[in-house]
């Protein structure tokens, strides 16, 4: 708000999508659906790597081609800490 007066106006780069930790398969899945491809990390995890990787980390980046859209899936905001709580299944 001190910057531009009106957080409207304020340009992005990227979308950010913030889910609790235990909805990341499921934010996955739709986020793919929908013809996003992961840019970042951009090479496959497996279970460990995975789980390192949501400990040191905060998001996973995104990209759609056809529309060139970047987004970003939270699960914490930022490196150290503020992690979104977890939810109960829907």
């Amino acid at each position: 708000m001190s910057l531009y007066g009106d957080i409207a106006v304020r340009p992005s780069k990227d979308i950010d999508i913030f889910f609790p930790p235990n909805h990341l398969e499921k934010a996955i899945n739709i986020i793919e659906r929908e013809g996003y491809k992961r840019i970042e990390p951009d090479y496959p995890l497996v279970a460990g790597q995975l789980q390192r990787y949501l400990k040191y980390n905060h998001h996973f980046k995104y990209w759609q081609r056809d529309q060139n859209i970047h987004l970003e899936l939270h699960w914490k905001l930022g490196n150290i800490g503020l992690e979104i709580p977890p939810q109960d299944e829907d």
